[in-house]
């Protein structure tokens, strides 16, 4: 380190290298706030650090002026306190640990330093243990698979591209008819956004400074002929806004949220945090070896999850089922084996919803829904075919698996929990029979089984439990055991 500052009062260090140009903005005793340029990134950074006073009214004049810097920031702004964890000391059931200062960044900070971490270090002389904060600019880039925006139905064309493009030029059966057409028209789709929407982020920061010019004119000469000019270039802002909006709103997926204003920080916020959540930074292997080299986890979380859903055991007798007592009556079957109409289809494509996630084809609910009068055909062709006895291919079938934390920190693949995302269609031929068993599965399962059916509580098995455990620890029963099953594995394996 080449270059030290201090505060008034010296309870704030600040400590520069020469890769940084630094500059004092403001100083009071209980912040220091610079301006820091790095030249490696050509890019300037404004760092408030903080040490606060304890009492709540001198504390004020701290809040007032990061108010002030807050509402006018602009640039990429870290504001961290005293970088410390704290511990008490003490073990077992006494011990206190807390954390009492956060390090806080704003979203410009966020898309300059995507894969920022903090990193607890080793307490050594103190009960404090320092923060250690490391910033990337730049993370791994991969081939970014084809999604369907839901804001390409709003457009006037839309439906018209989907229609002159969803045919082929050859005849397969309904599954290799259905992929062709969909591959098809998601190249033409990608073609036609580029042509049509190009790159919203560039488009919306050159109509700003179209709208800038317009005004300054409209200022200089206010006639009726530059104010109509005004407002269309408005009129197109508002248009991209709106763009922007609903394709933060839908790579956050919070499908909850009510229409009101303008929401597009709260949304990119929200999805970069969901991105930082779902970076695996390292893991540890069956071997008990930490790895950290994003290729070494690649493949060691392929190798564990290949091994969680295969099938390790013996096949099992089909023979064994003839020991089963027919519980499906013959009025069932039939009801189970009828093909589904159009009509069946078309309700249950509109009650899923347009807005969850894709799978690897990459097409949303929205499309379906929108295009339904172009693919309704095809896909009732689909669904006739499977029930007619063939199997689903690859195509259907194919699930991307997303890896959420059970725990806060993950530190093994058993703290990973999968979700399958499925293609939409695939959702709905699960959903087809789904609705048919619906209505047959409380007479074919048995009362005593309180979860996964409709108008059944697993809350009622949980009380008979408690009951069960505290009627046979009376004294004066004879003795008993409970056995209580490892339920993990018949969740988290196939075998």
């Amino acid at each position: 380190m080449e270059t030290a500052f201090s505060n008034l009062n010296g309870k704030i260090w600040l400590f520069f290298d020469s890769a940084v140009e630094w500059e004092l903005v403001t100083e009071t005793a209980q912040q220091v706030v610079v301006r820091m340029f790095h030249h490696d990134l050509g890019q300037h950074i404004l760092m408030t650090l903080v040490y606060a006073k304890c009492s709540s009214v001198e504390r004020l004049e701290l809040w007032d002026s990061l108010y002030y810097l807050a509402n006018d920031m602009e640039l990429p702004w870290l504001v961290g306190g005293s970088p410390f964890t704290w511990w008490n000391g003490r073990p077992n059931s006494e011990y206190i640990f807390k954390r009492l200062d956060k390090i806080f960044v704003n979203l410009q900070f966020q898309q300059l330093f995507p894969t920022t971490e903090v990193e607890h270090l080793i307490r050594t002389c103190s009960n404090h243990a320092p923060l250690l904060m490391t910033c990337e600019e730049q993370t791994t880039n991969f081939v970014k698979p084809f999604k369907f925006l839901n804001f390409w139905t709003k457009h006037a064309t839309f439906n018209e591209v989907v229609r002159r493009n969803w045919n082929a030029d050859f005849i397969g059966d309904p599954f290799l008819m259905f992929k062709h057409k969909l591959k098809k028209v998601r190249a033409t789709l990608s073609k036609w956004s580029r042509d049509t929407f190009r790159d919203i982020f560039k488009q919306l920061a050159i109509l700003e400074d179209i709208v800038k010019v317009k005004e300054m004119l409209f200022e200089e000469e206010p006639t009726i002929e530059n104010i109509i000019v005004l407002q269309k270039a408005h009129e197109e802002m508002k248009k991209y806004l709106s763009i922007e909006e609903q394709y933060w709103k839908q790579k956050a997926g919070m499908t909850w949220f009510a229409k009101g204003d303008r929401n597009t920080n709260f949304f990119h916020n929200n999805v970069n945090g969901k991105r930082k959540k779902l970076q695996l930074k390292r893991i540890q292997n069956g071997d008990g070896n930490w790895l950290k080299d994003q290729e070494q986890i690649a493949n060691a979380t392929v190798e564990f999850y290949q091994k969680q859903f295969t099938n390790e055991g013996n096949p099992t007798d089909v023979f064994m089922l003839e020991n089963l007592p027919t519980m499906v009556t013959l009025e069932q079957n039939l009801e189970l084996c009828r093909f589904p109409t159009i009509e069946e289809v078309k309700a249950i494509i509109f009650k899923l919803s347009g807005d969850s996630a894709s799978g690897p084809d990459g097409f949303t609910g929205l499309f379906y829904q929108e295009c339904w009068k172009v693919i309704c055909y095809d896909i009732n062709d689909m669904i006739l075919y499977f029930y007619g006895g063939a199997p689903l291919p690859k195509s259907i079938t194919h699930t991307n698996l997303v890896l959420l934390s059970k725990k806060p920190k993950v530190h093994t693949f058993l703290d990973l929990r999968p979700i399958s995302l499925s293609n939409f269609i695939n959702k709905v031929l699960s959903r087809v029979l789904h609705d048919k068993l619906e209505q047959f599965l409380p007479s074919l399962i048995y009362p005593n089984q309180s979860g996964f059916v409709k108008g059944r509580s697993i809350f009622e098995n949980m009380l008979l439990t408690q009951e069960i455990v505290t009627d046979i620890r009376l004294r004066g029963k004879p003795a008993n055991v409970i056995i209580k099953l490892d339920m993990a594995k018949a969740y988290d394996r196939v075998s």
